[in-house]
C-alpha cells in the first residue's frame, strides 16, 4: 500500500463528504475538498488545521453541475500530489415525476452525478495503474438499486454509475485498484431534512409526523449518521478491504428491500 495517501473527495463542504474529510485528515492523508462553496471550504479546511494539525489541503470550488475540467491532474500534480483514493460523493438530484423534469434538469444531473464519477475515475485511475495501488468509492443510494417514481432522476443516473463502476473493477483490480459504491438509505443530513421538508409539504403533514412515518419503517428505528458511512470508507481503503471490489455494499438500517 501506498504509505502516503492523497485522497480527492467530491461533495467534501457537509454532511457525509465532510466526515469522510475529517477521518481522512485524523489519518494524517493529504485531502483535496471540492464543493461549490468556498466559504464552507474554508471553514473545513481551517478545522482541520486547528484540531489535527494536518495542513496537507487544498480546496477547489467548483459546481459539479458543470463538467470537470480534465486538467483537473495537471493541477493536482502541482499542489498536493495525484490522489490515489478518490471519493465521489456528488449530491442528490431534486426529487420530482419525470413530466416535471426538464432537459436542463436531465443534463446538470447527468453531470453532476454521472459524468463526475466517469471523468474523474478516467482521469486518476491512470495515476493508480502506474502506481499499482488505488481505491475508488462512490457513494450512492438505495434508489439506484429501488427505484421511486418521485426520485426518477436519482434512481436513473445513480444506476448507471453502479453499472460503470461495476465494469471498470474488472480492468483496474489486476493493478491493486479496488472500485465499490456505497448505497445510503436515512443519513442524518441537510439533504435529508430537505427531503423530509418537502415530502412533508406534499402530503399535507407535519415535519414530525413525517419523519415519524419513516422511522417506523426503517428496522433500526433510527436513521444513520455520517460517521458510520465514513466507518465503511476506511475499511474499504485500508489493506483488510483490498480483496473487496466491484460491490454495492448497502447502508440502510435495513430498510430496503434489495438482496
Amino acid at each position: 500500500m501506498i504509505k502516503k495517501k492523497v485522497a480527492f473527495i467530491t461533495g467534501a463542504s457537509e454532511g457525509i463528504g465532510k466526515a469522510i474529510a475529517l477521518d481522512f485528515a485524523k489519518k494524517g492523508f493529504a485531502i483535496y475538498l471540492l464543493s461549490r462553496s468556498k466559504k464552507k471550504l474554508k471553514k473545513l479546511k481551517d478545522h482541520i488545521l486547528n484540531y489535527y494539525h494536518n495542513d496537507r489541503v487544498d480546496i477547489i470550488s467548483h459546481d459539479m453541475e458543470k463538467k470537470i475540467n480534465k486538467n483537473i491532474d495537471k493541477y493536482c500534480k502541482n499542489k498536493l500530489g495525484l490522489p490515489d483514493i478518490l471519493i465521489n460523493n456528488s449530491g442528490g438530484p431534486e426529487s420530482g415525476m419525470f413530466l416535471n423534469i426538464t432537459d436542463r434538469m436531465w443534463e446538470r444531473t447527468l453531470n453532476r452525478n454521472l459524468f463526475s464519477i466517469i471523468n474523474l475515475t478516467t482521469i486518476f485511475s491512470k495515476y493508480m495503474i502506474k502506481n499499482k495501488w488505488g481505491r475508488i468509492i462512490t457513494i450512492s443510494s438505495t434508489v439506484a438499486k429501488e427505484p421511486s417514481s418521485g426520485m426518477v432522476q436519482s434512481a436513473t443516473v445513480r444506476a448507471a454509475a453502479l453499472a460503470f463502476n461495476k465494469s471498470t473493477s474488472f480492468d483496474l483490480a489486476k493493478y491493486g485498484i479496488t472500485n465499490n459504491s456505497i448505497l445510503l438509505g436515512g443519513i442524518e443530513t441537510n439533504r435529508l431534512k430537505k427531503i423530509i421538508k418537502i415530502n412533508a409539504k406534499i402530503n399535507k403533514m407535519t415535519e414530525s409526523k413525517y419523519k415519524n412515518n419513516l422511522l417506523k419503517k426503517i428496522p433500526s428505528a433510527r436513521f444513520g449518521k455520517p460517521e458510520e458511512v465514513a466507518a465503511l470508507v476506511s475499511f474499504l481503503i485500508s489493506d483488510n478491504g483490498e480483496y473487496v471490489s466491484g460491490q454495492s455494499l448497502v447502508i440502510d438500517g435495513g430498510m430496503s428491500k434489495i438482496i
